[in-house]
């Protein structure tokens, strides 16, 4: 009896394992519904997000302050510290197209989501949040250039 319980519990682990969506596929109903209400703010993965990169290139900004760009950042990356004062301005004195794709990334997720809630108060439409920040892009085997 015991093997049967036993049994009966990997299976059923297993099943439940596979009948679970992928990431990706979830955040590919999250762009589809991100795209009916007219905008695009997504958190994604180191993968996703370099993914993205390539298909739709566009502005890259770092939210950290200075020090933290100065320590290493994505290369492309554009430092505008979003702890420093003059946050909105300094992203319009970019003159960047609202329309365009734009990233936002900083150490560790949380700057960066602060961030992109604001791109999209400004009025840009498609943003794209590195989830765990420099952090995860690290972890994730992924280069920062000094």
């Amino acid at each position: 009896m015991k093997k049967i319980n036993f049994l009966y519990s990997i299976v059923l682990s297993i099943v439940l394992i596979a009948c679970q969506p992928s990431q990706t596929a979830s955040q590919e109903q999250n762009l589809q519904v991100a795209q009916r209400q007219g905008s695009i703010a997504l958190s994604l993965n180191t993968n996703d997000w370099g993914e993205m990169m390539v298909q739709k290139p566009g502005p890259m900004i770092d939210v950290r302050t200075r020090n933290e760009f100065l320590q290493g950042h994505i290369e492309g990356g554009i430092l505008v510290d979003i702890t420093a004062s003059g946050f909105i301005a300094k992203i319009e004195e970019l003159e960047l197209d609202k329309s365009q794709v734009i990233f936002v990334y900083c150490r560790s997720g949380n700057r960066s989501k602060t961030a992109m809630s604001t791109l999209k108060d400004m009025g840009f439409i498609e943003i794209y949040e590195l989830n765990k920040g420099v952090l995860g892009w690290e972890r994730d085997g992924k280069k920062l250039v000094k």
